[in-house]
């Protein structure tokens, strides 16, 4: 008993001199915990705001993506564009994805102005990007961005499409979209 008893006063005398020791090495390593969390805070920071100001594939087709879409709005069956009156309307819509002049250029030449609204001129539309099919993307200078694809459709034929994407106020919007097509 005697025996249990002083191994036991052993075993508490030994948990409190490591506990004690751990306290002591436990502040010096939390405050360079909060050096390390502070230096990562602050490293996130800096990524965070250069994550800003590249541009991903995955956002860049996202682009793409919203383009498209704002390019074909609801129409009723005579194809007069329900949501806009104008292509003014138009252009302003598209110059939240677009810079204004490529919007300017895009409504142009797939909308028409009439006495009752805006049609969409439907032989006017071009291809756009094929996500799933191959394509180069790259950083041409700083805050401008090139994506480039070779495809061939049945309705439009072999062709190459060029957008370029440019940060303008801290967002990338496309500010620029050409096809060329290709003889076959």
């Amino acid at each position: 008993m005697k025996y249990i008893k002083g191994l036991l006063s052993i075993l508490v005398g030994a948990v409190i001199v490591l506990s004690g020791c751990g306290a002591q090495e436990e502040q010096p390593s939390s405050s360079t915990s909060e050096e390390a969390s502070s230096s990562e805070g602050q490293s996130e920071n800096s990524e965070s705001e250069a994550s800003t100001k590249t541009l991903s594939e995955d956002k860049a087709e996202q682009l793409m993506k919203d383009l498209e879409v704002r390019l074909q709005p609801r129409t009723n069956e005579d194809g007069k564009v329900i949501e806009y009156e104008t292509k003014e309307e138009m252009v302003s819509y598209l110059s939240e994805v677009t810079d204004q002049q490529l919007a300017k250029k895009l409504v142009d030449k797939m909308y028409e102005d009439k006495e009752d609204g805006l049609y969409i001129q439907p032989d006017e539309f071009g291809p756009f990007l094929s996500p799933d099919k191959d394509y180069n993307f790259e950083e041409v200078e700083e805050g401008k961005y090139k994506l480039v694809q070779k495809n061939k459709t049945d309705a439009e034929g072999s062709f190459t499409l060029t957008v370029f994407f440019k940060l303008m106020n801290d967002t990338y919007n496309i500010s620029d979209y050409k096809v060329e097509s290709k003889s076959n």
